[in-house]
């Protein structure tokens, strides 16, 4: 969740940088690599949600029982 928590941030950066850039072209720069740092964040996240860590005190439970 670290990771989902910078590309968040990152994103936020570029907005911040797009905000302030006085050229349209810088401008759509930023926007676009903050677009870029959110789906990262929100695919990444997916993940996890898809991909759940499994429990280790579950697991040792489980070997020590079928052994």
């Amino acid at each position: 969740m670290r990771k989902v928590q910078q590309f968040r941030r990152r994103a936020r950066e570029c907005r911040v940088a797009a905000l302030r850039s006085s050229t349209g072209e810088l401008r759509s720069h930023y926007e676009n690599l903050a677009e870029v740092w959110e789906k990262l964040a929100d695919e990444r996240l997916a993940f996890f949600v898809e991909n759940p860590e499994p429990d280790m005190d579950t697991e040792t439970e489980r070997k020590r029982a079928s052994a």
